[in-house]
């Protein structure tokens, strides 16, 4: 197995009022055929470990991801984040618990989706371990459970629990759900379409029968316990959630 870091291009991870940004990345030692894996692999990770602290936890930690010649994740780990990484983190800000985001992070390690790592990273290995610093500031105080961004990470988690997460599946890609129900929270009308993501085009398949599996399961759901269900209901309308799937990703919560 040969590691590849990312430390080079330290990946800083800022929540303000749900605003992420990433740190300008600067190295020489990347070539051309790496720089896009390296920044699809900040983009992932930026997303995923936003949505798995859920805008609340701050702090700073190392991830090393190892993956195959599939880049799928053979193994998560974590450890606390070196001085110069922690240092970025503002005075005033005050820092979770480390086992709690270290747990957090490396429970998301197991369900992201990477990109595709290039051929020579690997050096003749049939992995290669990346690592990733990350550093986390979350708003304090933390976001209104009505806020847009909270109700559309509560739809996508109720969905992923509710719909995909036993879903046997053999490709990778992301269900599109466009839903609506009535007052009760029954489910009057749903429709599913399956599309690559952006960072694995290339392990899509399309697949009627899952298609058809995941929109019959749809209007057997029952919508009361969905967190944003009440503030739908005010206005009923159509409406709509994206969960990814992968292999790895199925039977995990």
């Amino acid at each position: 197995m040969r590691p590849a870091f990312l430390h080079a291009y330290p990946l800083h991870l800022c929540l303000w009022a749900s605003m992420l940004s990433l740190a300008a990345c600067q190295a020489s030692t990347v070539t051309p055929a790496e720089k896009p894996f390296i920044e699809a692999m900040q983009s992932v990770l930026a997303n995923d470990v936003t949505t798995a602290t859920q805008g609340k936890l701050s702090g700073a930690v190392d991830l090393k991801v190892t993956l195959d010649r599939q880049s799928r994740p053979v193994a998560c780990s974590t450890q606390p984040g070196k001085p110069e990484y922690a240092a970025k983190l503002p005075a005033e800000v005050v820092r979770s618990a480390y086992p709690v985001l270290a747990r957090a992070v490396e429970r998301q390690c197991w369900k992201t989706i990477y990109p595709l790592v290039p051929s020579e990273l690997y050096g003749g290995e049939e992995t290669v371990q990346i690592t990733a610093p990350i550093v986390i500031v979350a708003p304090w105080p933390t976001l209104a459970s009505d806020h847009p961004w909270r109700i559309h990470e509560a739809r996508k988690a109720f969905f992923w629990q509710q719909l995909m997460r036993e879903q046997p599946v053999d490709s990778v890609g992301q269900a599109v759900i466009r839903y609506q129900a009535d007052a009760q929270g029954k489910v009057t009308g749903c429709l599913v379409d399956l599309a690559p993501v952006p960072q694995r085009t290339d392990a899509f398949r399309l697949d009627g029968q899952l298609q058809a599996d995941l929109s019959r399961r749809c209007m057997q759901l029952d919508l009361r316990d969905m967190p944003s269900f009440m503030l739908e209901a005010q206005a009923p309308a159509e409406n709509h959630a994206v969960v990814e799937y992968a292999p790895w990703k199925v039977g995990r919560q």
